[in-house]
């Protein structure tokens, strides 16, 4: 056949026969990209050879910069996840207790608040002496009768010489009477931790 009618059947055979695209593969590091893609021929067959474009430098380093943006978030968030699960494992820790005879065996002494206390003066005394008396060592070592203590199954009872007050942020204040209730969580050889009251969140932490 002519050269001048196989040029014209092409034409007709890729206006016949669109080009259908498969896909396309784009090796980042090599800067090229390959398009599959069925084409027709000049003897009327289709063909997919890849079709290999060049890619620019500027192309190149936005692949880049993406794929290091992809890894950063991927590995904030996995560090995330294990802070998350730690801060979890330490909250779901048990906490000691202590049964009511250890109680008794080691709650009688000199106790020094601790820093880590969530009430009370961080180095503040007391003394719970075995005589029943319940005692307050003041900053400069005077001591000042607090009244009288009991231990009541695992809760400490302090009956005060004094009225006690609560005081509130708007300034009023409120008799919370001459008794107060201080469950003891634990109570080791120089550990002591108590509950600020009946059902009050948080811990008084001693020391000796």
């Amino acid at each position: 056949m002519p050269p001048e009618k196989q040029d014209a059947q092409t034409v007709d055979n890729q206006r016949n026969h669109p080009v259908l695209f498969l896909g396309s593969l784009l090796p980042v590091g090599r800067g090229w990209s390959a398009n599959n893609s069925l084409q027709a021929t000049r003897d009327g067959g289709f063909s997919s050879a890849p079709r290999f474009t060049p890619i620019g430098p500027a192309c190149l380093s936005y692949i880049w910069t993406l794929s290091l943006i992809v890894r950063i978030v991927k590995l904030a968030i996995t560090f995330c996840s294990l802070s998350l699960l730690l801060t979890a494992c330490r909250h779901t820790e048990p906490e000691r207790s202590s049964t009511e005879a250890d109680i008794r065996q080691h709650i009688e002494g000199q106790w020094t608040v601790g820093t880590n206390s969530d009430a009370w003066t961080p180095g503040a005394q007391i003394i719970i002496a075995a005589d029943g008396s319940f005692t307050r060592v003041h900053s400069d070592g005077a001591r000042e009768l607090v009244g009288t203590w009991k231990l009541d199954r695992r809760i400490l009872v302090v009956d005060t010489v004094k009225t006690n007050y609560a005081t509130f942020q708007d300034g009023r204040t409120i008799s919370l009477g001459t008794v107060q209730y201080y469950p003891v969580i634990f109570a080791g050889e120089h550990e002591l931790v108590c509950a600020p009251g009946i059902s009050v969140a948080g811990r008084l932490r001693f020391a000796r």
